[in-house]
């Protein structure tokens, strides 16, 4: 019974050790100050991406530290390209406020980049 005790507490230990040394980027998508759903947003370099919700909300949990290149798109607006910096366990606030293409369908390649270290 000892060892079954030690080994869950063992476990448990290294699952919050682990949980503590990720960090998660979230954030919002806009467009004139009003929620954006369905704007696709990854992280470039990885195979990683979601898509914001109804309240333009998205959120990317378990980043270990580095830097992370995201790119925002949707239909008919720029993309977006922001650069973060995710280092000692802090959770990254990362808004983006989507601007519309000129003549309504956004083009392949067309972006806005803007680098941010938090």
């Amino acid at each position: 019974m000892k060892h079954i005790t030690l080994f869950l507490f063992l476990l448990l230990t290294r699952t919050v050790i682990i949980a503590q040394t990720d960090t998660a980027i979230e954030g919002r998508i806009f467009h004139l100050g009003a929620p954006l759903e369905g704007a696709t947003i990854k992280i470039e370099n990885t195979k990683r991406g979601t898509v914001s919700d109804s309240t333009g909300q998205y959120i990317f949990e378990g980043l270990p530290d580095g830097t992370y290149r995201l790119l925002v798109s949707r239909l008919g607006f720029v993309s977006q390209l922001k650069v973060v910096q995710v280092a000692g366990q802090q959770d990254i606030r990362l808004d983006f406020n989507m601007e519309e293409e000129e003549g309504g369908l956004g083009r392949s390649g067309d972006y806005r980049y803007d680098e941010r270290s938090e």
